[in-house]
């Protein structure tokens, strides 16, 4: 919904056809999402008319792909204002945010259930899983300028400082399990890295015994400047005929540094573990304990407190917006999120409109975590607004992959220049002084032939 001032978020050229906005402070935006790439609650679980429940494990794994994620995000926007100056646009945003992601490979989830009898005889290898979550404070300086009547670009400089972090830099493993002996041998390499107020136990040895977290301190934690990092975002917006707009952005291309409260495991180790022959209980709960026993008593995990970076989550958006007239608008929009060198993508159309002076609707479906059953609803006010890509999934949540919403209060004025322009150009309010330049310029190319 390009008519609320936080669209430009997603895209940073976007300009908001009124001359000044303040979001009202802790509640311009509120955003959650959650998904899961791989499974619906009700693809693995399966409830019977007496209340049991029974778990679908071929259903799981027949939905399952090679690599699936679980994601998480919350972002909290303290204070935002934004304001026009003749062609250029300047935003700033003040906000917490909370990522969390995580990607993990069908074969772990495998082996965890059946075990590795299935695999006797043969080499494989698991990469995961791989943690990314940052929880961090943002400061974003945007810049948006219009280039000429058919071109808008912008950016974001956003500068972080990082509050907790985990980020697995590193997670290999291969397992080998002898098809005669069921001799396990597994080949394991970690690394991960940690910012969390808690202090290191360490063995004699140098390697790690356990992390005793510290008192919470709420102000330290809120004045913690000690973990700097910088993100940009860049957008464009380009007008290819009366009816056509086309956009696109680059956002979170960036990372953090973290030195305070930093901490680093690393293991690299070898595991021989004698099965229990053929013929035997593979399968009994004796060895799988003594299983679980052998690999955690190899599995020393080296300290240190180096600091470290990670990265953010790149997010690639590309869209077009369609106007049927001068209330409806239509809008296709591709996002992609790359994480570890793998993409994830999602598609949206979307159907826009404004009513009255200052209400706005849109409905949207989306192909998004592998799922078609996503349907969005947004409306907004000049003061209220509210979106989300699946109303249908907080109703009937067993039976979706994605949960999201955003919603925030602003406060916008300077929009007389508006009252006597067409209620929608382009499908977007960002065109209307294109627009009229792009006319006032036809007229008088008309004119000089006419001389």
């Amino acid at each position: 919904m390009t008519t609320v001032p936080q669209a430009n978020l997603l895209n940073p050229a976007l300009q908001h056809h009124c001359k000044y906005f303040i979001g009202i402070p802790a509640l311009s935006s509120i955003h959650i999402d959650a998904g899961l790439t791989g499974f619906s609650y009700n693809d693995l679980i399966n409830e019977g008319s007496d209340d049991s429940i029974r778990f679908n494990i071929n259903n799981f794994f027949k939905k399952a792909h090679r690599t699936d994620m679980l994601t998480f995000e919350f972002h909290y926007n303290w204070l935002s204002f934004g304001f026009r100056n003749k062609k250029d646009y300047y935003t700033f945003y003040i906000s917490e945010k909370v990522d969390f992601m995580t990607a993990y490979p069908k074969s772990l989830a495998y082996l965890g259930w059946y075990g590795n009898q299935s695999f006797t005889g043969e080499n494989i290898s698991i990469t995961g899983p791989r943690v990314n979550f940052n929880y961090y404070r943002e400061f974003a300086f945007g810049f948006s300028r219009e280039m000429n009547e058919n071109l808008f670009l912008g950016t974001h400089i956003k500068v972080l400082f990082g509050l907790g972090n985990i980020f697995t830099s590193r997670s290999r493993h291969r397992i080998f399990t002898d098809e005669d002996t069921y001799e396990l041998n597994m080949n394991s390499e970690m690394r991960v890295n940690a910012t969390a107020p808690a202090n290191a136990i360490l063995n004699p040895d140098g390697t790690i015994n356990t992390l005793e977290m510290q008192e919470l301190n709420i102000s330290g934690l809120l004045l913690n400047f000690n973990n700097p990092g910088i993100a940009l975002d860049f957008g464009f917006i380009r007008k290819r005929n009366s009816n056509v707009t086309i956009y696109g952005s680059l956002l979170d291309l960036g990372g953090l540094y973290w030195r305070k409260n930093t901490h680093k495991l690393s293991e690299k180790s070898t595991i021989d573990f004698t099965g229990t022959g053929a013929g035997s209980a593979f399968n009994s709960i004796d060895y799988f304990n003594n299983l679980v026993d052998s690999v955690s008593q190899s599995f020393n995990f080296k300290y240190s407190n180096k600091n470290y970076v990670s990265t953010l989550v790149p997010k690639l958006i590309i869209g077009s917006t369609y106007k049927l007239n001068t209330t409806f608008y239509t809008g296709l929009m591709a996002r992609t999120d790359i994480y570890r060198h793998t993409i994830y993508p999602s598609l949206t159309a979307s159907i826009n409109a404004r009513f009255f002076k200052n209400w706005n609707l849109a409905l949207s479906y989306s192909w998004r975590n592998y799922a078609l059953n996503n349907i969005g609803f947004g409306f907004s006010t000049r003061v209220f607004y509210i979106v989300t890509d699946n109303f249908y999934g907080m109703m009937y949540y067993k039976g979706t992959r994605n949960a999201n919403i955003r919603l925030g209060c602003n406060i916008i004025f300077g929009c007389k220049a508006i009252k006597k322009e067409p209620k929608l150009t382009y499908g977007c309010y960002w065109m209307k002084k294109a627009e009229t330049k792009r006319n006032r310029f036809e007229k008088l190319k008309r004119a000089a032939k006419l001389k």
